[in-house]
């Protein structure tokens, strides 16, 4: 039913929107200590994404996947690829998003995918020029929603982003 969910989420993305762009982001990870345990990455691994964006108004989506490789957290995966879709809002400079995501592991056992897990995201997205944003952005994934209520300001993950508007 999950993976119905994201399907139609998928699908339902306005392809047409507005106002598009592509965003690359650079992700550093935090130790969690007490939510969410069991994803791949450790202390300070870091990955990088790939992002289609399609805004119309102050909300819109964002498409792609995150890579990363080396690293140190449990079951000490060789690498791990993240498909998301996020639903964005954006008012100002002030970026907010909601994310549906799975990881795709490649450890010593093999290949699996993960269970989907959600993400909610805040951040500042700074105009650079008419055509470029850059940004920091605070995230904080959760593999149940009820754990969104247990945030802990430790065990944020920190990003930056670079995006073309087009």
């Amino acid at each position: 039913m999950k993976k119905l969910f994201v399907l139609c989420l998928f699908l339902s993305a306005p392809l047409f929107a507005q106002q598009k762009g592509i965003t690359l982001t650079g992700r550093q990870y935090v130790l969690r200590e007490d939510s969410f345990t069991d994803r791949p990455y450790g202390e300070d691994d870091i990955s990088y994404g790939a992002y289609l964006d399609m805004f119309d108004g102050i909300g819109g989506w964002r498409i792609g996947a995150s890579y990363a490789t080396g690293l140190s957290g449990p079951g000490e995966a060789d690498s791990v690829i993240t498909p998301e879709i996020t639903l964005l809002g954006a008012e100002g400079v002030w970026e907010s998003g909601f994310s549906v995501m799975m990881d795709y592991i490649d450890d010593e056992t093999g290949t699996d995918w993960s269970d989907i897990y959600y993400q909610f995201q805040l951040g500042l997205s700074i105009p650079v020029g008419g055509t470029f944003q850059l940004g920091i952005h605070g995230y904080f994934p959760v593999s149940d929603m009820g754990d969104f209520l247990d945030i802990s300001f430790s065990e944020i993950d920190y990003g930056v982003s670079l995006r073309a508007k087009f």
